[in-house]
């Protein structure tokens, strides 16, 4: 099984794209092969779900603790966008017994876009 580790970082590395910031960057190995995920306000406006999340950003849906839910659809489309880039596609069922939950954040604020 692969490990997790949840970080909360104040500086986001470039885009691997574009050389420009990212709004969000994730990494984690999937069956032992290390993926990167990066929301990039220039390479992913025209993504179907990478666009809508990051309407949703600018839009200040993620500082309004009322568009929790609407948050949640908008990442888990993107994950999933984000990932089949990658050659990775998910599949209902599988692994939900070993599913990770994320710690909650108990640090300071963040900062960065978002």
């Amino acid at each position: 099984m692969d490990s997790y580790r949840i970080a909360r970082e104040n500086e986001l590395p470039p885009c691997s794209r574009c050389g420009g910031e990212i709004i969000i960057g994730a990494d984690g190995p999937v069956d032992g092969v290390p993926v990167r995920l990066e929301l990039c306000p220039v390479c992913d406006t025209d993504a179907p779900a990478g666009g809508r999340l990051i309407a949703f950003l600018d839009a200040g849906g993620g500082r309004d603790a009322s568009r929790v839910e609407e948050a949640t659809r908008l990442m888990w489309a993107w994950q999933r966008e984000a990932m089949a880039a990658h050659g990775f596609h998910w599949v209902p069922g599988a692994g939900a017994a070993g599913a990770v939950t994320a710690p909650s954040h108990t640090g300071p604020r963040p900062r960065g876009h978002g």
